[in-house]
């Protein structure tokens, strides 16, 4: 069976903040990053901005797998965000009279939860044999277009220990990585596994996100049950490691 090539690194920080997009007032983060942000983080390393990355990576082509390798729980911080002149006009008649009492701009308490020291290790399967070289280019040469982030613009983000492997799809019992929670062989858990509903996929415009049950685990492995691996690859690499990817 021909071998596919595996790209991974590391990737942590002292914050993340992978926002839950139905919590506002009260920000919620995901434990891991969604296939989205990943999604963002390449575009951000290959100098895509905002209004295009999602034109110029498909979603489809792009295999994804994530290891949490640790992290220290969840922290709760309250802020309390000024708004602009200008927004304010903009919302005179439907905010509160008292929103602005110093003519500065409307103040707007929120509280973020944020997953504190963070620690992931990422692996990449590519479909487009372009895209995987300037990817591979970039990170070999530890370039960054964009600075990367972990889910918010002021929560910078580390890349370390790149590495390129070859990985062979094959039956495995056990997964060092995230994996769909359809997959899980539940009667074999013997640690505590989470599980959260993660954005997958969405379009071009951000509309209609596909979301994905995922079975996450800290260091350790998931058993998985004998399934079809319908749209992901699963297999061990070289070094080892028994991956599923999608």
């Amino acid at each position: 069976m021909e071998k596919k090539e595996i790209i991974a690194f590391d990737l942590y920080g002292d914050y993340a903040l992978f926002k839950k997009p139905w919590c506002n007032r009260e920000q919620q983060s995901y434990l891991i990053p969604p296939k989205t942000a990943l999604i963002g983080l390449l575009g951000a390393i290959l100098g895509y901005n905002r209004r295009n990355y999602l034109n110029k990576l498909n979603f489809d082509e792009i295999y994804t797998g994530i290891k949490l390798v640790s992290e220290e729980g969840r922290e709760l911080h309250g802020f309390n965000f000024m708004h602009g002149k200008n927004l304010d006009k903009i919302t005179k008649k439907l905010s509160n009279p008292y929103r602005n009492p110093t003519g500065k701009g409307s103040l707007s308490p929120t509280r973020l939860e944020y997953i504190k020291n963070p620690y992931y290790r990422i692996y990449l399967h590519f479909e487009s044999e372009s895209l995987k070289v300037k990817i591979q280019n970039h990170l070999r040469n530890n370039k960054c277009i964009f600075p990367p982030y972990l889910g918010q613009v002021n929560l910078f983000a580390n890349i370390d220990d790149y590495s390129e492997t070859n990985f062979l799809e094959r039956k495995i019992k056990y997964s060092d990585t995230t994996v769909p929670s359809e997959m899980v062989e539940v009667t074999e858990i013997n640690r505590k596994i989470y599980t959260e509903r993660l954005p997958f996929k969405m379009n071009s415009d951000r509309s209609s996100p596909i979301y994905k049950s995922i079975a996450i685990i800290k260091d350790g492995e998931i058993p998985l049950k004998e399934l079809e691996r319908n749209n992901c690859l699963v297999g061990i690499t070289d070094d080892e490691e028994r991956l599923v990817l999608f």
